[in-house]
């Protein structure tokens, strides 16, 4: 029986399409995705740079700081109406309150902002694997979502805390509450 001289087996016609498919994909990910792939691993890095949480922490800040000023407001007006004198110690105690309420609020609300942005770095991190992989990536909040779902939840931890206040309390919490869901509402173009 005779021997070939030719060593290699040629392809089919399957597989030269099999393999130009494959080219073109790989040409696809390195000129089209691997550059976005590139970029949201950028903005993802930058996401956990420290003037991103220093400019998270001033817009908590300046919520809060809204919110204090709301609830002192309220809280005043409440007592006055109530006709309790501005002198007296239960009116310097009920102001004394809503500060120490609204100072835990702040810290909460600012260190949970930082969880969520720090948790959002992670998970983009995490994306930008899943894109290399070519698997489905995952929704990530911006700083602006993280703080404005910060801010929400500031304003619900102190209506509870301060409902369960008594009812003095109760009603400037209310009160303050109604304020400032108007000034945040107005604040935010709603």
């Amino acid at each position: 029986m005779g021997k070939s001289s030719k060593a290699e087996i040629d392809e089919t016609e399957e597989q030269k399409e099999l393999a130009a498919i494959a080219v073109e994909k790989f040409n696809y990910f390195e000129n089209d995705l691997k550059p976005v792939r590139d970029l949201w691993l950028k903005e993802t890095q930058a996401g956990n740079d420290g003037s991103k949480f220093t400019n998270l922490n001033g817009s908590i800040n300046a919520d809060v700081s809204a919110l204090t000023n709301e609830q002192l407001t309220g809280t005043q007006k409440q007592l006055n109406a109530a006709g309790i004198d501005p002198t007296s110690g239960r009116y310097q105690a009920s102001l004394g309150d809503v500060g120490l309420e609204m100072a835990e609020v702040g810290t909460e609300t600012l260190s949970r902002a930082q969880n969520t942005q720090q948790d959002n770095y992670v998970a983009g991190l995490g994306n930008a694997v899943a894109m290399g992989e070519k698997k489905s990536v995952q929704a990530v909040d911006g700083l602006s979502d993280v703080a404005a779902k910060s801010a929400d939840h500031a304003k619900q931890t102190l209506r509870n805390k301060l409902n369960a206040k008594d009812d003095l309390t109760t009603g400037a919490a209310t009160l303050a509450t109604v304020g400032l869901d108007t000034a945040l509402n107005g604040k935010k173009g709603g």
